[in-house]
């Protein structure tokens, strides 16, 4: 009886022992990202029977185990990769909202100049200082605008490397997930024990991968772990990992969209699907904002030039000759021979996106799409080219005098666009040959800036650039507000998950008190089975 007493003081010091060491690794792991607190599993060892009556055998530890509630855990993922997106998504959104709004940077302030410049050609007609004022206006407005779109195009740039960073992040991260899965497998395969720290190093690095893109995790019936982004494509599957990477949009190859290289093959990536993390915000950044900011910019510029040449090459200059083109053409010419063709503005909403390249041999047109090759049509008189031209919201002003070939991209106007003629006298503020005080033509063109222009025909440029400047300034606090939210909510749904898993000093305090004290209680009665065990011993000598 005495050896059984001794086995059960045994069992019971190393079941104290055990709940020992787990609050010991509990309390050194507080402050360890993504651990779980962790308690022992104890159990009644098999009885036995003892004469007429069933007695104990003691304890027995079954193991150690993670204290988690999935269904928490997952609500921390879901907001922390929204939170991360909205992150991304505003600080980039807000930069755009400073650039367009901002009088330094902005065209506002640039559209005003300018049109006041051609009140005052409008009102002195043969003041030199007022053509001059008119000419630098408009190199300020075009610098502008080519300003806006240079930083835009700057912000796509290092938006395109900082994916390909992401990219690379995320490869990494889901190789080291591979190799902790085979880590796990290996562990909890010899000992027959969940391998807890391996597990929780393995889901903290699954939550920094959340971050950048967002993903979901499965654990299959086999025991295989997997993760997963956006639609199901997967990243990793067991210990294989899927390595991400960006490529360039087939259907816009001047952006890069990510991809998966699963097994040698690239699988492009559901981008509507990838909402979340940094790169959804991004994504999401340059789909909603960016991409439409720049095309307006283009669209504006465009829409600009070709109303105020229409309206400039209707008049005369000092020089008695008929205006020409005061900003850059739009159309330009492939060669130095080829002779400048004019455009005139159909309706704005069609030309962006869009670049053409147009060519007439002497008796017909030929239009191709710039950006795949494609041929659009053949035309044999200029009405119905111009037919043709107008569903993509331009037409040319008049036929071609003799061949050549032309490119006209509206797309990149924004870059291009400048003050095409240097001699103030060239500003064609007259109505009539011969006629330098006259200033009908000049009052023509300082109407533009309230003619209902863009959007169709229903807004004046100054009105459109407003729309444009508060569409974004409203992404920008939408996204702001988001961000906040997501913020508290990550926040709380951190908290309520802590409140299970994580380690609480004054508990395992309270807990090393009480394995401390079970310890000592098993060690006083192992002392006692012991005393009595010598004296059995002494009776029987």
């Amino acid at each position: 009886m005495s050896t059984n007493i001794l086995s059960i003081s045994l069992a019971a010091l190393s079941a104290a022992q055990a709940g020992i060491r787990t609050t010991q690794q509990n309390i050194s792991n507080v402050n360890t990202p993504g651990f779980r607190r962790q308690t022992v599993n104890y159990s009644n060892s098999t009885p036995f029977y003892s004469g007429m009556a069933t007695a104990g055998s003691g304890v027995k530890v079954d193991g150690v185990s993670r204290v988690y509630d999935r269904f928490l855990d997952n609500q921390v993922l879901l907001s922390q990769t929204q939170l991360s997106r909205y992150e991304a998504y505003a600080t980039y959104t807000s930069q755009v909202d400073s650039l367009l709004g901002n009088s330094s940077t902005g065209l506002s302030t640039s559209l005003g100049d300018f049109f006041a410049a051609a009140n005052e050609v409008a009102n002195d007609p043969t003041s030199v200082s007022a053509r001059q004022m008119l000419l630098t206006s408009g190199e300020s407005l075009s610098g502008r605008i080519n300003n806006l779109n240079d930083v835009m195009a700057g912000m796509q740039s290092g938006m395109d490397n900082q994916m390909a960073a992401i990219a690379d992040q995320v490869s990494n991260y889901a190789k080291h997930v591979a190799q902790l899965s085979d880590q796990i497998a290996l562990q909890e395969g010899s000992t027959g024990q969940t391998a807890n720290d391996l597990r929780d190093m393995r889901d903290q690095v699954a939550a920094e991968i959340n971050k950048l893109v967002n993903v979901t995790s499965f654990s299959q019936q086999d025991g295989t772990y997997g993760l997963y982004i956006g639609s199901g494509q997967p990243l990793v599957v067991g210990n294989t990992a899927s390595t991400m990477v960006m490529k360039a949009d087939p259907s816009d190859p001047q952006h890069q969209v990510p991809a998966l290289v699963v097994n040698g093959v690239q699988i492009p990536l559901n981008t509507t699907l990838t909402t979340g993390g940094q790169l959804g915000g991004m994504l999401s950044f340059r789909e909603e904002v960016l991409n439409p900011a720049q095309q307006d910019l283009a669209r504006m510029a465009a829409s600009f030039a070709m109303t105020f040449n229409t309206q400039h090459r209707a008049g005369f200059d000092q020089n008695g000759a008929a205006g020409g083109n005061f900003f850059a053409n739009p159309a330009m010419p492939q060669s130095p021979s080829t002779p400048e063709i004019n455009l005139n503005l159909v309706d704005d909403r069609q030309l962006i996106p869009g670049n053409y390249q147009l060519s007439f041999d002497g008796s017909n047109y030929n239009l191709v799409n710039g950006q795949d090759g494609s041929v659009i049509g053949t035309y044999a008189s200029l009405g119905t080219l111009n037919t043709a031209l107008a569903a993509r919201g331009f037409q040319l002003s008049a036929a071609p005098t003799a061949a050549g070939a032309w490119n006209i991209n509206f797309n990149d106007y924004a870059r291009q666009m400048t003050v095409a003629i240097g001699d103030v006298r060239k500003v064609a503020a007259a109505s009539a040959s011969g006629a330098p005080g006259d200033n009908t033509n000049a009052l023509a063109l300082a109407g533009l800036q309230k003619d209902p222009v863009m959007n169709g025909g229903t807004a004046s440029f100054q009105t459109f650039y407003g729309q444009v400047s508060s569409r974004v300034a409203n992404q920008a606090h939408s996204a702001d507000a988001s961000q906040k939210a997501y913020d508290v909510l990550t926040k709380q749904a951190y908290e309520a998950s802590q409140s299970v898993s994580g380690v609480n000093l004054d508990e395992e305090a309270a807990n090393l008190i009480r394995y401390q004290q079970a310890y000592q209680a098993a060690a006083k009665a192992m002392q006692i089975s012991s005393s009595l065990f010598d004296e059995i011993l002494a009776i029987a000598r």
